[in-house]
């Protein structure tokens, strides 16, 4: 494995769990959103 096929790796890595991060983010945003909506 060469130095720059690791780092590419690590920056996908890096790339891919920010973007799960940003998509549970956005789910819980919405889910919240919605409660407010039925509470009033």
């Amino acid at each position: 494995m060469s130095h720059r096929f690791l780092t590419c790796l690590h920056e996908f890595i890096i790339t891919y769990l920010v973007i799960e991060l940003l998509k549970k983010l956005l789910i819980y945003y919405i889910v919240i959103q919605l409660n407010q909506l039925y509470v009033h």
